[in-house]
């Protein structure tokens, strides 16, 4: 019955050529399944969970391959003689094979790798804060089950996290404590491109996640590590800690004598970046050259006046100093 009614809607919206209708379809309908999946939380209900899961990676999967159909159409590349195989690939009933009933939790979250953590990722930051929160708790319940199975995924998992910390803008009230107006205009834009990397929407503090739920998160990442490959750490580093150090001593830089400089979530997210940062040294040794202006950061962010943040970096920087001469050596 479920699969009839989705075949018929794409079919009906395809015949009165209504793509962006589809995909708006398919989105909010994407949205539901991760609400009804979320709400699903007795032993149970696991079964239908798992089905919820499953609309979810199909309505996700039919409208990013439609979304691809029209970013084609829009190039004026013309998709006449592959739109048979687009038809197919994108019907429901051949999206995914149905879970079995007797099938594990585990085992049903990781035949829907990696398009679920895909879905998953799309919505942490939707305008509606219920979706969020559920596209977190169901990303928190994929990680707890499947673990490392999600792949290459790890890394943008981990970068997406770092972008939806709930770091706070910088208010009225900062800004009127800046002595003159031009450190003031300084200070905001400097502000503004470090909140612009915790997030992609110019709204920023409008689509937060709970502070509580990212941090959870980034525990259960951070005790995956040591199941990582080297070039998956290699990424998380160059991809997520090392950016935010350069922001963050840009921030420093630009403000220098102001104690709020940083907000104190943006020091609890770089004391847990830090943490990232010195475990996969130790685990890389020296397969990893930071960037000049990272180790330039690490240095300056010693000499800071928290007292967490100067032995957090200092710990960062002793690790990080053991493995220079391998770097000097390996680039001879």
């Amino acid at each position: 019955m479920y699969t009839n009614f989705i075949s018929k809607t794409y079919i009906y919206l395809l015949h009165y050529n209504c793509s962006l209708h589809v995909v708006l379809f398919f989105n909010t309908a994407m949205t539901f399944s991760i609400l009804a999946a979320d709400g699903l939380s007795h032993v149970n209900q696991l079964y239908d969970k798992l089905v919820a899961y499953r609309r979810t990676t199909q309505y996700y999967l039919l409208a990013r391959s439609l979304e691809d159909k029209n970013e084609q159409m829009n190039d004026g590349q013309e998709t006449t003689s592959n739109t048979s195989t687009t038809t197919s690939s994108s019907s429901p009933p051949c999206a995914y094979a149905k879970i079995h009933p007797a099938a594990d939790v585990a085992t049903g979250l990781a035949s829907l790798q990696p398009l679920l953590t895909e879905a998953l990722l799309s919505n942490l930051q939707h305008p509606v804060y219920a979706v969020r929160t559920a596209a977190a708790r169901s990303l928190q319940y994929v990680l707890d089950h499947v673990n490392c199975s999600v792949g290459g995924m790890f890394p943008k998992i981990f970068q997406s996290l770092v972008r939806v910390y709930p770091v706070e803008p910088l208010n009225s009230s900062s800004t009127t404590r800046s002595t003159t107006t031009s450190t003031s205009a300084t200070s905001s834009n400097s502000f503004n491109s470090f909140n612009s990397f915790n997030s992609s929407l110019s709204t920023g503090n409008n689509h937060h996640i709970d502070e509580k739920h990212v941090v959870l998160l980034l525990e259960t990442c951070y005790n995956m590590f040591p199941s990582l490959s080297r070039p998956e750490l290699q990424l998380i580093v160059t991809g997520s800690v090392e950016p935010y150090l350069r922001e963050t001593n840009k921030i420093l830089q630009q403000r220098k004598g102001n104690d709020d400089a940083i907000d104190m979530p943006s020091l609890r997210l770089l004391l847990q970046l830090f943490r990232v940062l010195l475990l996969v040294t130790l685990r890389l040794r020296g397969d990893m050259p930071l960037h000049p202006q990272s180790v330039i950061a690490l240095l300056r962010l010693g000499l800071h006046e928290a007292p967490v943040v100067r032995r957090s970096a200092r710990l960062c920087w002793d690790a990080v100093a053991r493995q220079i001469p391998r770097w000097y050596v390996s680039n001879i």
